[in-house]
């Protein structure tokens, strides 16, 4: 475990603790062993050198795979926050393994003066977060792993408890929050400017009117649904009603997020109707994705978004959907006529069965939009995928908008996993991304947002299920040995004996000189 400490700009410390994995190996467990070593050895430099710690704001203790999570383990991370009295964040980020917080860190953290804290809700165990007063930030998330097991559907009504105690017990403070599933706490949130609802589950449409109705501040919100299959879903038609009951709500939005299930059918026309009379007065919107109707099979569905988005002066960023049974030149004026053209991010899921104009037609909707910097493109059927890539793939990369510095491709067939294909290009840094179609190991580094400028591209994908891609997908990488170009990395694993997608890597270092592109070899772990 490694840690640095820039005593003149000592804002955040981040811990690694804990190994990777299904099982604790031997290995693994000596691995454990020399990582817990290293924390107390940490402790131990904060109480030797108080300059050490002095200006430190921010703690996220990272647990990677720690099953049994030991009583002097406990004590070391309680241990921690006597060491940093200036502690302000705290981030429990436990990915595996069935670990609740121990009542002493809960102890711990409220003797202090921690402000934000981020934590997964299927961890708090039997620990009060509510004596945890004051907060201005809380999320409480729900760990990806864990969104399809029957242990969190079997205690839903008890998570959702906790998690409503601790929003009453701040709701004079709270100004970001966000929660898994449900809206509970039956309170106002006077100081509320961001709310995200991940995976409604258990709503009512008065839970979701107050929302609308008693935060005048807020100017972030973001709802995502579950797959209709799953136990305690809520239809978005909960959401439609209060958005209809309250068109005139949240006049402040900046930015807005509605993303239905890919496989939920039941948002209509209706639905899309009521939405855009919600949104067409939210003048000061900067960003905004909706995903509402990759259930359905009829064409078109998303027009009634499209149709408002002119009315919305500030729009920059965007995550749309576009779909048509053929594309034609009427559809694709259309689209050209409601698409913001000062658009600097776009997100654009696809679906047409045909493409009939040609690909220049169609690359001059990106290309005029001279200020577009970030593109993905994600086809929503493999016929989308196969239209698209023979119509406008080669001419994307070989004569891509002149301002755009990262391509997303996303494309899915019928006998394996999601492909995409990335570029970052800069003055200083050209980076690629390929993982292979089996979900195996990227040989380049994919960038990440704060690297690169593409922290609106990391909006766009978050809270985003239905693709591989995420924002933080680079920091679950682990780096090999190898650095040097993606040509040599490609060799690397040939030496190997690895098997790469060939088709994949043709199709790449044909539009691409690949030799001029310099990155990190990767792999997972």
């Amino acid at each position: 475990m490694n840690y640095t400490i820039d005593k003149q700009n000592s804002d955040t410390i981040v811990l690694e603790f804990g190994v990777r994995g299904e099982s604790l190996s031997e290995e693994n467990r000596v691995q454990l062993s020399t990582q817990v070593a290293a924390f107390r050895a940490i402790l131990e430099d904060f109480d030797k050198d108080p300059s050490c710690r002095a200006g430190i704001r921010g703690l996220t203790i990272r647990l990677l795979f720690l099953d049994g999570f030991s009583e002097e383990r406990e004590g070391m991370v309680v241990n921690a926050f006597k060491y940093l009295p200036g502690l302000k964040t705290f981030r429990w980020a436990c990915l595996d393994g069935v670990i609740p917080i121990a009542d002493e860190i809960v102890e711990a953290l409220a003797r202090g003066k921690v402000e934000e804290l981020f934590f997964p809700v299927t961890r708090i165990g039997d620990s009060d977060l509510s004596r945890l007063r004051g907060l201005t930030t809380l999320s409480l998330g729900l760990p990806s792993h864990e969104r399809t097991k029957g242990y969190y559907h079997d205690h839903i009504d008890a998570f959702a408890e906790v998690q409503a105690q601790i929003v009453r017990a701040n709701a004079p403070s709270v100004q970001d929050l966000a929660v898994t599933t449900s809206i509970r706490w039956e309170c106002t949130l006077p100081a509320l400017r961001n709310a995200s609802i991940s995976r409604l589950l258990n709503c009512s449409p008065a839970a979701m009117n107050r929302l609308l109705r008693t935060s005048p501040y807020l100017t972030s919100l973001t709802i995502t649904s579950t797959e209709p299959a799953d136990r305690n879903h809520t239809p978005l038609e909960v959401v439609f009603e209060a958005f209809d009951s309250a068109p005139d709500a949240l006049p402040q939005l900046t930015s807005f997020k509605l993303l239905a299930s890919p496989h939920d059918s039941g948002v209509t026309g209706v639905h899309e109707q009521i939405l855009s009379e919600f949104l067409k007065n939210k003048r000061q919107l900067r960003c905004l994705h909706v995903t509402l109707s990759s259930g359905r099979r009829s064409f078109p569905y998303g027009r009634h978004v499209l149709e408002i988005l002119p009315t919305l002066p500030h729009l920059e960023v965007l995550g749309v959907q576009l779909s048509c049974e053929t594309l034609d030149t009427d559809e694709l004026r259309f689209y050209d006529r409601h698409l913001p053209r000062d658009l600097t991010t776009l997100l654009v899921s696809a679906r047409f069965d045909k493409i009939d104009i040609s690909p220049d037609e169609l690359l001059s909707l990106f290309t005029t939009r001279t200020k577009l910097k970030t593109l993905t493109l994600v086809p929503a059927t493999y016929p989308t995928f196969r239209a698209l890539d023979d119509a406008l793939n080669p001419l994307l990369f070989d004569n891509r908008p002149p301002s755009l510095d990262f391509l997303e491709w996303a494309h899915c067939s019928p006998d394996r996993t999601r492909t995409l294909v990335g570029f970052c290009s800069g003055p200083e840094r050209h980076n690629i991304f390929c993982p292979s179609s089996r979900g195996g190991r990227p040989f380049a580094r994919k960038p990440l947002p704060n690297e690169c400028g593409l922290e609106d591209w990391a909006w766009l994908r978050e809270y985003d299920e239905t693709h591989t891609l995420s924002p933080d997908t680079g920091f679950e990488l682990e780096r090999c040995n190898y650095q040097g170009t993606v040509e040599t990395a490609m060799d690397v694993d040939a030496a190997k004996g690895e098997n790469e997608d060939d088709d994949e890597i043709d199709r790449i270092t044909e539009h691409i000189d690949i030799r001029r592109i310099e990155g990190i070899c990767y792999e997972t772990s």
